[in-house]
């Protein structure tokens, strides 16, 4: 709620994922050598916003309602599928990790107000 109006509403997850991305969606964080593999295999299950930065590769996870990978069969589903997928494309994964908004990140990013207390 901002100035007595309804913005939004729905389960914390969801909220949360609707600040982080391009588009809203929580991000995806690999760190590894191998970059450019790491990136194409990322595309190919359907992250989208792939972007590399020296040893790492990040990218938008599909919203929570829906599945990974686009629609080829045997696409990852799951998060924890695409770390199988990229160990099994040889990409050597020394970190992998997602982010979500926090609740007051989400509160933020609606109404424009921060959490600043006048003294």
């Amino acid at each position: 709620m901002a100035r007595g109006r309804l913005l939004t509403q729905g389960p914390v997850a969801g909220l949360s994922a609707t600040v982080l991305g391009p588009r809203g969606h929580a991000r995806l964080t690999v760190t590894t050598p191998d970059t450019a593999d790491a990136a194409r295999v990322l595309k190919e299950c359907g992250v989208t916003a792939v972007e590399i930065t020296d040893d790492r590769v990040t990218g938008e996870l599909p919203p929570p309602d829906a599945p990974m990978g686009g629609t080829e069969a045997g696409a990852p589903r799951e998060v924890e599928e695409l770390n199988a997928a990229l160990v099994h494309a040889g990409v050597r994964v020394r970190g992998f990790g997602t982010a979500r908004a926090s609740l007051e990140d989400v509160f933020v990013s609606l109404t424009g107000e921060g959490f600043d207390v006048a003294g």
